[in-house]
């Protein structure tokens, strides 16, 4: 059960802490979402405050001023509460979101009814007072939707990749979700990678094995692969990283539950050669936060008709190609949702990508260029 409690900021949320921390099972999650400011000592919390504003609907630096003023006063108990939610409502409501909440605790603000009303509107168990507390710790997940049959289509681009390319695979054939294919394109790899490709495609009918005729880089692989799919739900991965075993799962269930997202991304940890590292906690984490950085960052898993919209990923992208993708995706109008769990390991090392553009002295395809093409 994932537990959201609503503070208005976390120096006020200590008795939240308390009373929760006395009713959850281990397997269970809390998030303090502080409105003014935010603890990050020991629990997950967003600045709504510092949160920008969509630039399509624009008004960024009054919205600011107002926010800052308006949970000062409705701190108080007072406060215009009509015109000021309906300011702040996308980016909380997103927010919210994002924490995959089943009950949302709302006990600790004062003139919280507008905003009671207006969470009960979704499916969530929104506690507003003591008498609104679920009696067990599955309850309010009743609502949620998973439909395992739903087909996934898994893209791998392999270039040379064996000394990681077994784990990755692997970590595919194995998720809890089961129905999906794997279709992994060798951009021809001059070492052992065709061999093993081809002892998992031969014991897993779900592998789809393809080998380009000349090196395409990885922009080009990707399309040759997504180009093969047949899945209602894409995404892509790369022979040096892994899924965690329920990370196509949990994604899938978001999706389903959630018919107005068309691409959901989530949190990742961390690898080097061989350790795991905390995972990558995001700091902007909302897309329209994307003319500052790559918000989706590594897992991703997105609907089709995003592809048959947005096309191929860019050949002269080549080392930004994911970023400028998303950004397509947003600018085309597609909701866009962030989780916060980790699902995915990311290994960085020495003959990685993301290493390799690290050394390039000229850059002329990074992100830089993504930002000056878009925004």
């Amino acid at each position: 059960m994932n537990v959201v409690v609503l503070v208005p900021t976390s120096q006020s949320g200590s008795d939240a802490i308390r009373f929760w921390r006395q009713r959850l099972n281990a397997n269970d999650r809390f998030y303090l979402l502080s409105l003014l400011n935010s603890n990050e000592s020991n629990l997950h919390g967003v600045d709504i405050k510092y949160l920008e504003r969509d630039p399509r609907k624009g008004q960024q630096l009054s919205s600011r001023w107002r926010r800052s003023i308006g949970w000062r006063l409705l701190d108080k108990g007072c406060g215009i509460w009509t015109p000021y939610l309906s300011d702040i409502w996308d980016e909380l409501f997103w927010n919210i979101r994002s924490f995959d909440p089943d009950v949302i605790d709302v006990r600790w603000l004062h003139g919280r009814k507008a905003l009671e009303r207006r969470l009960r509107e979704k499916s969530w168990s929104v506690v507003g007072s003591d008498k609104d507390l679920p009696s067990t710790a599955s309850s309010g997940k009743t609502w949620r939707i998973y439909d395992g049959s739903v087909k996934v289509s898994i893209v791998l681009p392999v270039y040379n990749g064996e000394t990681y390319l077994r784990q990755s695979i692997e970590s595919c054939l194995r998720q809890t979700h089961r129905n999906l294919e794997l279709i992994v394109v060798d951009d021809c790899s001059r070492d052992s990678s065709p061999s093993i490709i081809a002892e998992f495609a031969a014991n897993d009918s779900r592998i789809r094995s393809i080998r380009n005729a000349s090196n395409q880089r990885l922009p080009r692989s990707l399309n040759v692969g997504f180009a093969a799919t047949s899945g209602e739900l894409l995404t892509w991965t790369s022979h040096d990283n892994f899924y965690e075993p329920t990370a196509i799962e949990t994604l899938v269930r978001y999706l389903c539950t959630w018919s107005d997202v068309d691409l959901v991304y989530s949190d990742y940890f961390r690898i080097d050669e061989t350790a795991k590292l905390p995972p990558v906690l995001n700091p902007l984490p909302a897309p329209w936060m994307l003319l500052y950085g790559n918000v989706v960052g590594a897992y991703f898993l997105y609907r089709r008709i995003v592809y048959k919209n947005v096309g191929d990923y860019r050949a002269d992208r080549e080392y930004s190609e994911d970023y400028d993708y998303w950004v397509r995706i947003y600018k085309a109008g597609h909701p866009m949702m962030r989780l916060h769990e980790p699902l995915y390991n990311y290994r960085t090392h020495p003959e990685s990508m993301t290493s390799e553009a690290s050394r390039m002295v000229e850059k002329p395809h990074t992100a830089e260029r993504v930002v000056q093409d878009y925004f």
